[in-house]
């Protein structure tokens, strides 16, 4: 079974937290499915690199953000 690299190995550690954050804010369903399309591929490929452990901190704090999001969408449809 073949994994798709996700898209945010290939950009800068800068930009793949900026992209992140903005989906995080704005499409937190979205920002969780890459977070974990992120940590899948990691696990998968057995890759260690340096960057891809900052990658995996940022991700973990944007997945945080994203559920906080999503936590206060549903508290004011409620």
């Amino acid at each position: 079974m073949s994994i798709e690299r996700p898209s945010e190995f290939s950009q800068s550690v800068a930009e793949a937290d900026i992209n992140l954050a903005n989906s995080a804010e704005r499409r937190p369903v979205d920002c969780l499915e890459r977070v974990a399309a992120i940590f899948n591929w990691w696990c998968i490929s057995g890759c260690n690199q340096e960057e891809h452990k900052t990658l995996r901190k940022l991700a973990a704090k944007h997945a945080r953000k994203a559920l906080k999001n999503l936590e206060a969408r549903d508290g004011a449809k409620a």
